[in-house]
């Protein structure tokens, strides 16, 4: 809980190993817990210029960007982590949300159907919140159609 003495260690040990990636990664967790994105999202591209096909890296990354409300660059980044990871299930859940709040509703539904498909072990309350946004997503799509 400590953050701010946690960047203080993880940077020093950045510096005693610069090619360590779980060091650069852990400063970037940290950083972000400690509610520096700026900081954060360099220590996670510095992770990444060292291991660029890490997918939990990239979900690291492209949560800090959703929290700034930076959309675009953090779906390419879940995206990303799924290409390089695709049993992610979190990244699936938060590419389902973002998806939907960009009106994406046949990638929203994909992503929140392999959501629940690998997310066995998640919380019971994202579950239940994507079989009911799931639910939500095909139902608008069936009355679309019925439209049409």
């Amino acid at each position: 809980g400590d953050y701010k003495n946690a960047v203080v260690q993880l940077t020093k040990a950045t510096e005693l190993r610069p090619q360590e990636t779980s060091a650069w990664t852990n400063l970037g967790v940290a950083k972000a817990k400690a509610d520096d994105k700026e900081g954060a999202i360099a220590a996670f591209k510095k992770a990444l210029t060292l291991n660029p096909s890490d997918g939990e890296v990239h979900f690291n990354l492209a949560t800090v960007y959703r929290r700034r409300r930076e959309t675009e660059a953090a779906i390419s980044e879940y995206e990303l982590a799924i290409s390089y990871k695709p049993t992610l299930a979190k990244a699936y859940y938060d590419l389902g949300i973002l998806y939907s709040q960009e009106r994406r509703t046949d990638a929203a539904a994909n992503a929140f159907r392999k959501y629940l498909e690998y997310g066995a072990s998640e919380d019971a309350p994202s579950r239940k919140d994507a079989e009911e946004r799931l639910k939500g997503l095909e139902a608008a799509t069936l009355a679309r159609t019925k439209k049409k």
